[in-house]
């Protein structure tokens, strides 16, 4: 529904997300959530999985 709502309205969804900046997208269309300030930069997030602790 947001695809065809976007190419309705002229916008280019691959483009977004080939552009990995889809918030102009979803803000154009009113669909974007904002949190708000967290002071976490959630890109530094990373999560390291060992095969040894899955045993």
């Amino acid at each position: 529904m947001t695809w065809r709502r976007a190419q309705e309205q002229g916008l280019d969804p691959e483009h977004s997300l080939q552009a990995f900046d889809a918030y102009p997208l979803f803000a154009s269309l009113g669909d974007a959530i904002v949190t708000g300030r967290s002071g976490n930069n959630l890109r530094d997030l990373r999560i390291l999985l060992s095969g040894a602790s899955l045993r």
